[in-house]
């Protein structure tokens, strides 16, 4: 996998917290508290992602437009409409992947 592809999301609180218990039991001195300090500043300073939680939903309808022929199908999340192949919706972001409802 390249780096600048892969989005990994952390627990900010739990990995800072660890840090600071190592940077109160260093004995390393000086340095060691300079090291686990400049840790801590880019933890602090590490740009943060919106993230939602992962909403599930099923296609429900199918129709074909009127006007165009095309097969379409609705969301269960939001009765948005989307394409029958499609694996997410458009309209809310919700995986098509069978299962309704949020989870």
């Amino acid at each position: 996998m390249e780096n600048d592809t892969l989005v990994r999301l952390i627990d900010y609180a739990a990995l800072r917290e660890k840090f600071q218990r190592r940077l109160d039991a260093s004995n390393q001195g000086m340095l060691g508290e300079a090291y686990y300090s400049a840790c801590l500043e880019l933890i602090d300073e590490a740009p943060a992602v919106d993230a939602v939680e992962l909403r599930h939903a099923m296609p429900v309808k199918f129709y074909s437009d009127p006007y165009t022929n095309r097969l379409f199908t609705t969301c269960s999340a939001c009765d948005g409409k989307i394409g029958p192949k499609d694996k997410w919706c458009k309209h809310c972001g919700a995986r098509m992947d069978g299962e309704d409802g949020d989870t």
